[in-house]
C-alpha cells in the first residue's frame, strides 16, 4: 500500500477523480459564519445516496474540524471519489486520497 496521499483544496462540490481512489480524510476550514456539510462518495457524480462512504459531516461555523480515517483503514471509492458541499461559504475543504 502506498505511504502517500494527494490534497486537492476545493470550495465546491467536485469530482476529484474519476478513476478508482482511497479516501484519507477530510479537512474542513470554515470562515467563521457558515457551517458547511461535507460528504464523500462512491461515484462521479454525487447524485445516489446509498453511495455514501461518510456520514454528512457538519463543521460548527467557528472553528476547523478533521473529520480522518486512519491511513491503515482507508476507504477504497472503487467507481470514484466525489465530494459534495454545502453552506461553505468561503471556507474550504482540503480532501486527502490517492489514486487506486
Amino acid at each position: 500500500m502506498s505511504e502517500y496521499a494527494d490534497v486537492t483544496r476545493i470550495t465546491s462540490s467536485t469530482t476529484i477523480s474519476a478513476d478508482p481512489a482511497v479516501l484519507i480524510g477530510l479537512l474542513i476550514a470554515t470562515d467563521g459564519s457558515n457551517s458547511p456539510t461535507v460528504v464523500a462518495y462512491n461515484d462521479v457524480d454525487g447524485a445516489t445516496a446509498a453511495n455514501r462512504v461518510t456520514p454528512p459531516v457538519v463543521a460548527s461555523a467557528t472553528s476547523q474540524e478533521f473529520v480522518g480515517f486512519m491511513p491503515s483503514m482507508p476507504i477504497r471509492c472503487r467507481t470514484g471519489l466525489h465530494v459534495t458541499i454545502a453552506t461553505i461559504g468561503s471556507g474550504e475543504v482540503m480532501v486527502l486520497w490517492r489514486p487506486m
